[in-house]
């Protein structure tokens, strides 16, 4: 497997595409997994409509272009819906894909929905997951948050993830070398790992076995 992350929807930028062009064939089927959303903007299948489907998704195009832009047929995009979708019918279109895109949003809410519908061994038969903010973090085994009342996280943390990459690093996206971050970092090198990436919105990390590329604007942090 190889692992993506970002801090944006920012797959298909210059910075980055070259490289992933490597690990994304044209005729690979792709799943989105979009559920990192907030039960108060979404809480059924007609919410989930507006915010995801072709038609009326305020999110889908900018999530859809980034494939597009590799000259991934639209046809062979999927998405899973919470709401509509019952976990069978989830597990098999993410073993009949290549790649698993995870979405930005709200990590502990996204990694409970997944852990719920039983879809973790399937994602870790994926050639490739990519994921963008909550999606990068929740691919470790454990990551840590740093304060964010935006999505729920008043003080540091460290919370379980996928547990699709057993790593001796943790990650840090949107970074902005803020004091809360840096605090963050410091504490999770001491307490937890030997390296942090810190991602800012133009940075990412390709993880191909044991081999991690940075790129774009990536700070590594050490013990």
């Amino acid at each position: 497997m190889v692992n993506i992350l970002l801090s944006e929807y920012r797959l298909n930028e210059n910075w980055i595409k070259n490289e992933v062009f490597k690990y994304l064939n044209s005729d690979y089927n792709v799943v989105i997994i979009p559920f990192s959303f907030s039960e108060n903007e979404i809480s059924n299948d007609t919410e989930w409509q507006k915010a995801y489907s072709k038609e009326t998704g305020s999110y889908y195009n900018i999530i859809i272009k980034q494939f597009l832009d590799f000259n991934i047929k639209e046809n062979n995009i999927k998405w899973l819906n919470y709401y509509a979708q019952d976990n069978d019918e989830m597990i098999s279109i993410i073993e009949k894909s290549d790649i698993v895109f995870l979405t930005g949003g709200y990590t502990k809410k996204a990694v409970k929905r997944i852990i719920k519908k039983n879809l973790v061994n399937s994602i870790k038969k994926s050639k490739v997951v990519i994921g963008a903010s909550a999606g990068a973090l929740m691919q470790f085994n454990e990551y840590f948050a740093s304060p964010d009342e935006n999505f729920g996280y008043d003080k540091f943390n460290y919370y379980d993830g996928l547990k699709l990459i057993n790593s001796n690093f943790m990650i840090e996206v949107h970074y902005n070398d803020t004091k809360s971050q840096n605090d963050s970092i410091k504490r999770a090198l001491k307490e937890k790992v030997e390296k942090v990436y810190a991602l800012t919105n133009e940075g990412g990390l390709i993880i191909n076995n044991n081999t991690i590329k940075l790129l774009g604007n990536v700070i590594e942090f050490k013990k």
